[in-house]
């Protein structure tokens, strides 16, 4: 295989790592990571366990961390070529950006409140704003509010 395409999966498969460290998806990350050294396997989830523990100690460590393994996945996928696609279904289900891709649209008018959102964490407050603002239907459409709210210290434009 391409010595550049195994230098890219080994470089995406160490960020993987470095980034599940601080998550809840370390342990399956670590043991699949660990899977692709066969008979090691034991032995690097060691390792990894050791580096995670040192990059939850310090935060600097995590680039040093992601070297490590980056040059460590390079070297496994060059000599065992049959690890690749375990890294790649690896990669598919925990790198970022990776999972899918959310497309949000809304058509047509929307009367009350719309939230688009891949991924939420925590609560969703909605608020209503009773001032002047920004008509895009009807005889004022096509005019801008600047400078703040019209009838709020702003100007209009149109």
């Amino acid at each position: 295989m391409d010595p550049s395409v195994l230098a890219g999966l080994a470089a995406s498969g160490a960020d993987v790592v470095v980034q599940a460290m601080a998550t809840d998806a370390w342990i399956m990350v670590r043991d699949r990571i660990a899977g692709l050294f066969g008979a090691g396997r034991e032995q690097v989830a060691g390792e990894l366990e050791q580096a995670r523990a040192e990059v939850v100690a310090d935060d600097a460590l995590a680039a040093d961390a992601a070297a490590e393994w980056r040059s460590r996945l390079r070297r496994h996928l060059a000599a065992h070529p049959e690890s690749v696609e375990e890294l790649r279904a690896v990669l598919a289900e925990f790198a970022p950006g990776e999972r899918g891709r959310v497309v949000n649209t809304i058509t047509g008018d929307v009367y009350g409140t719309a939230i688009q959102a891949g991924t939420i964490h925590g609560g969703v407050r909605t608020t209503t704003y009773g001032g002047e603002h920004a008509e895009r239907r009807g005889p004022r459409a096509g005019r801008d509010v600047s400078e703040g709210q019209a009838g709020h210290g702003g100007t209009e434009r149109g």
